[in-house]
């Protein structure tokens, strides 16, 4: 699988998959957006991560990469659908 991730001039994440399975795809494009300050985009992707069972969310409170997203409602309660807030 080939996931090409980028960044155009007005900060926005694009990101497009290239055959195989789903992966870690919704969590990459996550940690992209938020390095991008995407939060929003940061946000839609974590929940699709959770839809698709990415085991890599059991990381995600303790990963300090993710600290912008810790006041999000949305991201709190997504820890504790996971168990891990």
């Amino acid at each position: 699988m080939v996931v090409n991730i980028q960044q155009n001039d007005e900060g926005r994440v694009r990101w497009r998959q290239d055959g195989g399975a789903r992966d870690r795809t919704a969590s990459l494009v996550v940690g992209q957006a938020i390095r991008a300050r995407d939060y929003e985009l940061a946000m839609q992707w974590l929940e699709r991560s959770y839809q698709n069972h990415d085991y890599w969310l059991l990381f995600f409170n303790v990963d300090p990469e993710n600290d912008p997203l810790r006041s999000d409602p949305r991201f709190q309660a997504m820890m504790k659908k996971l168990g891990v807030g």
